[in-house]
């Protein structure tokens, strides 16, 4: 980076350089520094969080073992069910495999091996339960 446009550079050293701030961003300097690797993490926005800060960081990964705890059973076959007439055309059978297979796997290993936390709040802000009920018995998921 330069200083003050006087030409003079300061240099950061690190094993690992993080471009994002976002879920994916976040988790992989998580993941490096578990590992002891030296972090750098850069945002070329002026707030922290990416999408998923707009999102309220919510993210859905099904069959993960704080689901289970809280009852909520989602099978494979019932998330793969859902993401393939969600994605249509576009669906990734590979990809949706390694979601399912690794997405609770990184759960895991953030509620197990690093401080970070997620709450399994039984509302957020554009779920219904009443309308989810209903669907419940149409759905094929």
């Amino acid at each position: 980076m330069t200083d003050d446009n006087s030409g003079a550079h300061d240099t950061y050293e690190c094993d690992a350089l993080v471009v994002g701030t976002g879920c994916a961003g976040l988790s992989a300097a998580v993941t490096a520094g578990h590992h002891g690797l030296k972090v750098l993490v850069v945002e070329k926005e002026q707030h922290f969080g990416g999408t998923t800060a707009r999102s309220g960081g919510w993210l859905w990964i099904p069959g993960t073992s704080l689901a289970k705890a809280w009852g909520i059973v989602e099978t494979p076959d019932q998330a793969r069910t859902y993401l393939r007439h969600e994605a249509g055309n576009s669906f990734d059978a590979d990809r949706v495999d390694a979601f399912l297979t690794e997405g609770p796997e990184a759960v895991d290993f953030f509620t197990s091996r690093t401080s970070v936390h997620f709450d399994m709040p039984l509302t957020f802000p554009d779920y219904h339960a009443e309308r989810r009920a209903a669907r419940r018995a149409d759905a094929p998921w």
